[in-house]
């Protein structure tokens, strides 16, 4: 009764504001209920996930600042649907995390289509003339070298099977290489950065030390299974596996080959080298975005791949996604010569 309505205090003609009344929230909502559950928990509120989501990426801010933000910013609140001050917790930044890991790319597809359906119906999208273009979405990783990921899988196993060791009794004993890892890491990185045949030898010793950390561990995620704890083997046996990869693709490195489907990170599996052929930045980690957009910069349909494929290939399918969208096919459409 005593809380005070943002209809009463804030300005009307914000761009929040304005914004909010050109989205059909109630649209939204049946789109994207098909991803909540009647069962458990109840989730946060569509307009409050999809809100912030909108204003962090138009704000450029991180998950942590945007939920900052929310609850600092009163016209946030506004835009996410509250129409009242809201002082305590609203949500957490990991929850926007698993909102975006539960609807997946075609969750955002949905989204998108509803926000160009509602404007195609007020008369806001322009298809007659558009652009058709590919950029480059890097994530959010290290350099990768042979050497920083044989290191950092040796050690995510070193420290699970020491988690693992506080819960369950462990006979058998496991050797880290903690010590030798590291003097072999600094050897490749800084003293060995000139001379090629000691680093690939430095490059070698850490190979083998991640092998032999794997097998120990492979051995230990047996004995979890036969003693029935599943969950702990499953998680070590994930961990084996990325090691073994990246251990064979090294020896591959090594060997002079070009290994297949090469892992570049080890918490984004999918990240592949897109070139471009910027002067400032000849390769990025990441993935390959196909984009449609009109002469008012909205953009109509995209199409993400995480391959670096030809600019040409990636034409029909965003094309076919925009006439989804809007309804309506392009009269005049422009790219650059990457497309011929």
């Amino acid at each position: 009764m005593f809380e005070l309505n943002f209809a009463d205090l804030l300005n009307p003609d914000h761009e929040l504001l304005r914004a909010a009344e050109l989205i059909d929230w109630d649209e939204l909502h049946e789109a994207m209920s098909c991803y909540y559950s009647i069962l458990g928990r109840r989730g946060k509120p569509i307009r409050l996930m999809v809100g912030i989501h909108i204003l962090k990426h138009y704000y450029n801010c991180s998950d942590e600042r945007a939920v900052e933000q929310l609850h600092e910013n009163a016209y946030w609140q506004c835009f996410c649907g509250f129409t009242c001050f809201q002082r305590g917790m609203i949500l957490e930044a990991t929850s926007l995390v698993k909102f975006r890991n539960r609807i997946g790319p075609e969750g955002m597809q949905r989204i998108e289509a509803v926000f160009l359906n509602y404007w195609r119906s007020l008369g806001l999208v322009k298809t007659r003339r558009v652009t058709v273009d590919t950029t480059a979405q890097p994530k959010n990783i290290a350099y990768p070298t042979d050497a920083d990921l044989l290191f950092d899988i040796r050690e995510k196993t070193v420290n699970q099977v020491k988690r693992i060791r506080k819960h369950v009794g462990l006979r058998k004993s496991f050797r880290s290489f903690t010590r030798v890892g590291k003097k072999a890491l600094l050897y490749t990185k800084k003293l060995y950065r000139n001379k090629p045949e000691q680093r690939k030898q430095a490059i070698k010793e850490l190979i083998s030390m991640t092998n032999r950390v794997a097998n120990q561990a492979s051995r230990i995620a047996n004995s979890l299974y036969a003693r029935g704890h599943h969950a702990m083997g499953r998680k070590l046996n994930r961990l084996v596996s990325v090691s073994r990869r990246i251990v064979t693709q090294t020896r591959q490195v090594l060997n002079g080959q070009k290994p297949e489907n090469r892992l570049y990170s080890l918490h984004e599996h999918k990240v592949a080298v897109i070139k471009k052929g910027k002067a400032n930045k000849p390769c990025e980690f990441g993935s390959l975005v196909s984009l449609v957009m009109n002469d008012d910069g909205v953009v109509l349909s995209h199409a993400e791949y995480q391959q670096n494929i030809s600019d040409s290939k990636t034409v029909g399918t965003v094309l076919n996604r925009m006439k989804a969208n809007t309804g309506k096919h392009a009269d005049v459409l422009t790219a650059d010569r990457g497309f011929d």
